[in-house]
């Protein structure tokens, strides 16, 4: 799959029909701020900004390859929530994160804006890796209206946020221009073209 089709996908998943420039020119606009330079979110409050700061990179942390602050993922999602998701999406996301912010308050005894990295990597293993039973309650109940009952609330909109922000980080990532020349195979355009090649001489998923 190219970075043009990856792209597509990710944004069908999301629910939006959006050109693939349009993605990876927002993306262009996304780069991470230099050491010193206050990052100033759009659609996030200051302490948001930094939960999901540290939350894309306890998605996407760096190995051997860039992780997603390093590339500025997550400015991409914040960028991409105040300027193309819908007031449903953003309403969704905002009440994710209060809620989130609610229940880590509640079970860790210190507020979530306070969380590493690490503590977040926990944090999704508590949250993500369920039983199988519970994983169809969840996914029924997020593929569902929000529910009017509060205990259902909570669940509703923390999962449906953390969903929807790893989508859209994902997004970012890929469509990242440090990803896409530096990690991905890369053919610039105008560029050469072989309209015949064995497969195996392909490699990596290329971005276009």
């Amino acid at each position: 799959m190219d970075r043009r089709d990856a792209i597509l996908s990710l944004t069908t998943v999301l629910g939006y029909t959006v050109a693939p420039a349009s993605i990876i020119s927002l993306s262009g606009g996304c780069a991470k701020p230099e050491p010193g330079v206050a990052w100033n979110p759009k659609f996030f409050q200051q302490e948001g900004a930094v939960i999901v700061e540290r939350l894309g990179e306890a998605i996407l942390p760096k190995t051997d390859t860039p992780g997603a602050t390093e590339v500025g993922a997550h400015l991409f999602v914040d960028s991409f929530l105040n300027s193309v998701s819908t007031d449903q999406d953003q309403q969704t996301c905002r009440l994710g994160l209060d809620h989130w912010k609610s229940s880590y308050q509640q079970r860790h005894g210190k507020p979530l804006v306070e969380a590493s990295s690490n503590d977040l990597q926990q944090e999704l293993e508590y949250l993500l890796k369920v039983e199988p039973e519970q994983q169809q309650k969840i996914m029924g109940l997020i593929q569902s209206d929000p529910p009017t009952e509060a205990k259902d609330q909570e669940q509703y909109y923390i999962y449906a946020f953390l969903m929807m922000f790893k989508k859209m980080l994902m997004l970012g990532y890929y469509a990242s221009e440090q990803i896409g020349e530096n990690v991905l195979s890369y053919l610039p355009i105008p560029g050469r073209y072989d309209g015949c090649i064995p497969a195996d001489e392909v490699g990596n998923a290329w971005a276009l």
